[in-house]
């Protein structure tokens, strides 16, 4: 009986812990969903202010151009722009004439690698047919400019091993060239890409000017405004370590304290009721709860549950009174809903006593044997 006693100890722990620690999982829930939401509108809104910020900044400078080629003091004055929003805001500008012909960019080292790249490898890049045009090169290219390697445009690629022979050849086929992956959490840059046409003094056109920002403004205001490091990298996976070990120190608890009541009740296959609960992760405990007897097989005090061991005046372990645990008469135990003693018919209540018929008899006959006596 003490051991399931402490197994009930160890069981409320383990529902305390588990209440606190879904309290904490329901708050991280609801603070990452509030960021969420905050994330979001800050991100809409740097969105609609970079497109309005650029797109009138694009049409500026495609109103100052108009001729080509470009004048080589305002292509300094654009490349002195964009190197002015480094290293927080990348900006990419290049413009093409109305034949799909590079004009000029900036920054100019990049645009002049690419440049040469792409037409080096022309006949390669329109047989795969990659990429539609040179400035759809320029447009997926230019912010990995840094991680391509150039010598995936050539044809003749040799593998590190022979092994490796099938899976090049795929590769020199399929993706020869730099294939981006996008990280689309809040941690990434925001990407734009705008477009204005150029038109000459009568308002014809001459070519489009492009323009592709990767801006990280709102990614560093992010990271200064993130939760409390305390938060999210203690207490909040403190919460999900100590839910699982509850959850599994509380399904191990319920087939030992099935087993060890199945015992104290003589219930055959004990180890079977304890082994079910296991497997049905605490199904069978409820089934158990139903089917077992209600009798244990010694006999224990009604508030504590502990094993009386003969006595029959006070509980050995809690001082409870146990005079109305037994019969007056006889000593049997009984139930405190019981009107009468199932050992000695006596009557629990108080109010009437019933004696069998031999105790009847024994009082009556004094009585007759004096009278003959007497007579």
């Amino acid at each position: 009986m003490e051991k399931k006693k402490f197994l009930v100890r160890v069981a409320w722990w383990a529902i305390a812990v588990i209440v606190l620690s879904g309290i904490g999982k329901i708050y991280e829930h609801l603070s990452d969903s509030l960021q969420d939401k905050r994330i979001t509108k800050k991100w809409n809104d740097q969105v609609k202010k970079l497109n309005t910020d650029y797109q009138s900044y694009l049409s500026q400078i495609a109103s100052r151009i108009g001729q080509i080629p470009v004048d080589p003091v305002l292509r300094g004055e654009i490349a002195s722009d964009v190197l002015k929003k480094l290293p927080v805001t990348e900006v990419y500008l290049w413009m093409s004439d109305n034949e799909g012909r590079f004009v000029f960019g900036a920054p100019n080292n990049i645009f002049d690698e690419l440049d040469k790249a792409y037409e080096r490898y022309r006949s390669v890049i329109e047989s795969d047919a990659y990429y539609l045009d040179k400035n759809d090169f320029f447009r997926k290219l230019v912010l990995s400019h840094q991680e391509i390697d150039f010598n995936q445009f050539e044809l003749g690629v040799i593998p590190r091993s022979n092994s490796e022979v099938f899976s090049q050849r795929f590769d020199n086929l399929q993706w020869r060239f730099y294939r981006s992956y996008r990280d689309i959490s809040y941690r990434s840059p925001l990407i734009l890409e705008l477009s204005a046409p150029v038109l000459n003094g009568e308002r014809q056109s001459i070519g489009v000017l492009y323009l592709k920002v990767s801006d990280r403004s709102l990614v560093t205001e992010l990271e200064r405004t993130e939760n409390d490091p305390l938060l999210t990298d203690i207490v909040f996976p403190s919460c999900q370590v100590l839910l699982v070990i509850s959850l599994l120190v509380l399904w191990f608890l319920l087939p030992s304290w099935v087993y060890l009541d199945a015992r104290q009740r003589n219930v055959r296959n004990a180890g079977k009721w304890a082994l079910l609960t296991v497997v049905s992760f605490g199904f069978a405990w409820l089934i158990y709860l139903i089917a077992r007897p209600t009798e244990l097989t010694s006999f224990h005090c009604p508030k504590c549950e502990g094993e009386l061991n003969g006595t029959r005046a006070f509980c050995p372990h809690c001082g409870y009174d146990l005079s109305n645990t037994f019969c007056p008469q006889c000593q049997y135990p009984v139930k405190p809903d019981w009107q009468f003693c199932p050992s000695c018919r006596f009557d629990l209540t108080g109010k009437v006593q019933i004696r069998d018929d031999s105790e009847e008899s024994d009082a009556s006959a004094p009585e007759g044997g004096g009278g003959e006596k007497e007579s």
